[in-house]
């Protein structure tokens, strides 16, 4: 066999193969046509333009949500801020308070007003302390002045514990800015210039 006669029939088997597979695709073509290929079209054609609507849709609500989530944001991290320096001053007043309670509780408490005048004193002396009378029977005679009662003791307050902040979660200019506002707010609470 020469090598010419091999290559035509290669060249035959080739030829019949694809003699075959063009009548496959016209048997394929003729179906397609027979379907309704133009209802199919329009069918995709309007899902197409629905899924367009949609994203439109998507895509605005996106937009004005996006935007109301941050100005919530920015009036919560606002909001966060003033709540801090509050409790602060809060915590300062609570501070001032307990200093001037246990500063009551040192000093002796002074006359009345009453018996400094009656005495033509204008110094304020330290009252001595009520002596206890035993109870009788016997009903007691209308006093003329009411004695001054002693005041009532209180339980000494627990000493306020400052709010955590949590420095990790706050950026260092932040930080800085609330120091200074918790300075400013704590000398306009004491009354010292900052």
């Amino acid at each position: 066999m020469n090598f010419s006669i091999l290559t035509d029939i290669l060249t035959m088997i080739f030829c019949s193969a694809v003699l075959v597979q063009s009548v496959r695709l016209m048997r394929y073509l003729r179906a397609m046509k027979e379907t309704d290929l133009a209802s199919m079209v329009a069918a995709l054609d309007t899902a197409t333009g629905e899924a367009k609507a949609v994203l439109a849709d998507l895509q605005r609500t996106l937009r004005v949500d996006c935007a109301a989530n941050a100005r919530a944001i920015a009036t919560g991290t606002a909001m966060r801020e003033e709540l801090t320096v509050m409790a602060g001053i809060a915590d300062a007043v609570a501070e001032r308070i307990v200093e001037a309670v246990e500063q009551t509780k040192q000093c002796p408490a002074p006359l009345p007003k009453s018996a400094a005048k009656a005495e033509g004193k204008t110094e304020v002396k330290v009252a001595a302390k009520p002596k206890a009378e035993p109870v009788s029977q016997a009903k007691p005679e209308p006093a003329s002045e009411p004695s001054p009662s002693p005041a009532p003791k209180l339980a000494p307050a627990p000493k306020p514990t400052p709010m955590p902040v949590a420095a990790k979660r706050i950026p260092r200019v932040q930080r800085e800015t609330l120091a200074t506002k918790r300075l400013a707010a704590r000398s306009l609470v004491e009354g010292t210039p900052a």
